[in-house]
């Protein structure tokens, strides 16, 4: 043959060709993981062994104890004790390694790996079990790779450079640097450890370790230790030890808990526990959702929330079942009511206490509705129904009182007096009008 003819030759199209495509890809991977000299090396002993052109290969046999069976032709091995049974066009470097199944054109460096219906992979460690997985990158040891036999489901075109990873069929296209990490779903990227990935748990970027994913698609997560479970879609996670069963969650504390049906929540805190609880916002920590408290906004700080539509700035407040609709911009507040707006601090609105609205701080409610707070330390007892306050330390105890001043008392039977003084104590008094200051009235009605 001359120079023109071999210029002329397509070597893509011929069987030695093609075994050359291969060995020449085998060896640009092989020099990420073992160097320059190695892969040259490795590729230059390869290349004594390319026939000519159209020729059927023989198999080259550089160790002892090789055996070739089922047909298989076309291999390299540089080693002893391999066997290569009905796979051809391998590139094999160590002991003791298993190909059978149709694993072809695979470049395999090191010794006891067993590559079952593998093919066109470079495989560089020991004891690794590849099964129907095409096109991976394996560099570490003990790694489980392995597809659905006879299935178009197959773990293809994963990267693997950790130890003891598992990636089961319908792991596909996965990249992962951590070790014993066990992968079930498609374009996940581990870099962590022990991180699982079951079923359908697609698309998921990881950097952290101890993750645990359960048909959780789109997921981000930085952090260690989270747990999605089943319904956990499209959460972005920075924390650490979150539990997540819910979908289009943003978590960057630690520590969070989302149960079934938080779902849309957005928290920057730690420690947060939501349940059932539906587009919640959270910028505080230690946060804690019951079961029906959805739509809430809270950006204080340990606060305890069962209800609807609540929104929260201060810390440590407490809402109860039925607080719902509430506005609370203050500290330590405890809700156990409907529609109340409170901006003050440590204020309390127990059972029935519902559509108040408070800006004072150290209130006291009970069972007590449609009230207007604007003082400091007022105390409603159980019946003070439909008052208004706007001065400062006042207890009521009936209903449709009016009261501008300071310091007043209105015990039981005190119902829809109109007091502007301060200092005035009205006691069973009905109907009253007090204008002047410090005045006490006892059983006196329509005064």
């Amino acid at each position: 043959m001359n120079k023109r003819e071999l210029k002329n030759l397509d070597l893509s199209n011929t069987y030695s060709g093609k075994y050359w495509q291969q060995l020449k890809m085998a060896s640009y991977r092989l020099i990420k993981f073992q160097g320059r000299a190695v892969a040259a090396a490795f590729f230059f002993s390869g290349l004594m062994f390319v026939g000519v052109p159209g020729q059927v290969m023989a198999n080259t046999d550089l160790g002892a104890g090789n055996d070739f069976s089922w047909g298989s032709v076309g291999n390299i091995v540089v080693g002893d004790d391999n066997d290569v049974w009905s796979s051809d066009n391998n590139v094999i470097a160590g002991d003791d390694n298993y190909l059978d199944w149709e694993s072809d054109n695979n470049a395999l460096i090191g010794s006891k790996n067993d590559l079952l219906g593998a093919g066109n992979g470079l495989v560089v460690g020991d004891n690794n079990d590849i099964k129907d997985a095409d096109d991976n990158w394996v560099s570490g040891n003990n790694n489980n790779i392995s597809g659905l036999t006879d299935s178009s489901d197959l773990a293809e075109g994963n990267r693997v450079f950790g130890d003891n990873n598992a990636l089961n069929h319908r792991a596909d296209d996965n990249r992962v640097v951590g070790s014993n990490n066990t992968l079930h779903g498609a374009n996940n990227v581990v870099e962590g450890n022990n991180n699982q990935l079951f079923f359908d748990a697609g698309n998921n970027s990881i950097e952290g370790s101890s993750n645990t994913l359960s048909n959780a698609h789109h997921n981000q997560v930085d952090g260690d230790s989270n747990t999605f479970n089943t319904a956990a879609d499209g959460n972005t996670v920075v924390g650490n030890t979150n539990t997540l069963d819910g979908a289009g969650n943003t978590v960057e504390g630690n520590n969070n808990q989302l149960l079934f049906g938080a779902g849309n929540n957005n928290i920057e805190g730690s420690s947060n526990t939501l349940s059932n609880a539906h587009h919640n916002q959270v910028d505080g920590d230690s946060n804690t959702f019951n079961t029906a408290a959805d739509g809430n906004t809270v950006v204080g700080n340990e606060n305890t929330l069962s209800g609807e539509g609540n929104i929260v700035e201060g810390n440590n407040n407490t809402f109860n079942g039925d607080a719902d609709g509430n506005m609370v911009a203050g500290n330590e507040n405890t809700l156990d009511g409907a529609g109340n707006t409170v901006e003050g601090s440590n204020n309390q609105l127990l059972w029935g206490a519902g559509n108040n609205s408070i800006e004072g701080s150290s209130n006291t409610l009970n069972n007590a509705h449609h009230n207007q707070v604007d003082g400091d330390s007022n105390t409603f007892d159980t019946a003070a129904d439909g008052n208004t306050v706007a001065g400062n330390e006042n207890i009521l105890n009936g209903a449709g009182n009016t009261v501008e001043g300071n310091n007043n008392q209105l015990l039981f039977g005190a119902g829809n007096n109109s007091i502007e003084g301060m200092g005035n104590n009205l006691s069973n008094a009905y109907d009253n009008e007090v204008a002047g200051d410090s005045n006490t009235l006892t059983d006196a009605r329509r005064n």
